[in-house]
């Protein structure tokens, strides 16, 4: 055949095969009647088997009808408290005054309690004219032996020797201590009591003491110059930055009393490491002792005295508090009771 003749219209082609056109019409005209088939079965199928659901007529919703909101009723009242009974802060007075506790309420580390008093030359918050170490407690003389007591009830929170925790400025400063966590509180706070330089200790750790009970006996271990007693009153354990004036907790000797002095400058501001005298006026004026106030640091007044200095265990009478500021001289009177207390404010 010329390869440019056109192909015949119909018939078969060279070689004998049938025409493809032919036979691929022929397939798709198979294919759409057994689509259509099928389609009139599955739907006669369906009519039959399909389930008969319940026919509901449709009603627009009957909405309800208008009515009157009612005005809401008024709230009963409601009851005031009741005032509760708080505690009202104490604050000092010039003259007499009867603080709160745990302020003399304390006893003395030793049995009688008059056996030793502190040393007026070196109170707490002085360094003896600088001839030695600012006192951030209270030296009471005794002699090596005798029977130290606890001034309060408590637990022992340390007893033994500092030379391996620190309990003052250095190690191995106290010697041998043993330090009480006393039950009373100030202001929330704990209060610890530290019985330094002991020959001997007779408690441990843990072990509940209460008011008089013996922990150890008086010696010089430490940096102690000779026998006596070193008592601090704290307000953290091993804090030796947070002392309190051990004369402000400790009740003073049965039939004496104490002066809690505040100094101020003109404005009102503590006056730090002022010489102030104390005098006896009865029966004539004679000097008693005298002391310096709390330096700018180290040691802490306390609320709500906010002292900078105090004498205790002094027969009960009339006394004067004088001292030198700026050329002129400042002086204030008190009357100290017997087993009490007296709050004076020297000022100009």
């Amino acid at each position: 055949m010329n390869p440019l003749s056109p192909l015949p219209i119909s018939g078969a082609l060279a070689g004998g095969e049938p025409d493809p056109r032919r036979r691929r019409r022929r397939r798709r005209r198979f294919a759409l009647g057994a689509l259509f088939l099928g389609a009139v079965v599955l739907l006669g199928w369906w009519r039959i088997a399909r389930p008969a659901f319940p026919t509901v007529p449709f009603r627009l919703p009957a909405w309800p009808a208008a009515t009157p909101t009612p005005s809401p009723s008024p709230r009963p009242a409601t009851p005031s408290p009741r005032p509760s009974a708080t505690a009202t802060p104490w604050t000092p007075a010039a003259g007499v005054v009867v603080p709160p506790a745990p302020f003399f309420r304390f006893g003395r580390p030793f049995h009688p309690p008059d056996l030793a008093l502190p040393a007026r030359s070196y109170l707490y918050g002085t360094d003896a004219e600088g001839s030695l170490l600012l006192h951030h407690g209270n030296d009471l003389g005794a002699g090596a032996g005798t029977d130290v007591r606890s001034i309060g009830d408590g637990t022992v929170v340390y007893a033994g020797l500092d030379d391996a925790r620190r309990f003052g400025p250095t190690f191995d400063f106290f010697g041998r201590l043993v330090l009480v966590r006393h039950d009373a509180t100030l202001d929330g706070q704990p209060l610890y009591a530290l019985y330094g330089h002991l020959a001997t200790t007779v408690v441990r750790y843990g072990q509940k003491v209460q008011r008089g009970a013996e922990l150890g006996t008086v010696g010089m271990a430490g940096i102690a110059l000779g026998p006596h007693l070193h008592l601090e009153v704290r307000t953290a354990a091993a804090d030796y930055e947070a002392t309190r004036n051990p004369l402000l907790f400790l009740a003073p000797v049965p039939g004496t009393g104490a002066v809690v002095a505040r100094v101020r400058d003109a404005v009102g501001r503590p006056l730090h490491g002022a010489l102030v005298g104390l005098f006896a006026l009865d029966g004539g004026e004679r000097w008693i002792a005298n002391s310096r106030t709390y330096p700018a640091e180290h040691v802490h007044p306390t609320a709500p005295f906010d002292e900078n200095l105090v004498f205790s265990d002094l027969p009960p009478g009339r006394y004067a508090l004088s001292m030198v500021h700026h050329s002129a001289s400042i002086r204030t009177e008190v009357t100290v009771p017997a087993d009490g207390a007296a709050f004076a404010v020297l000022a100009p």
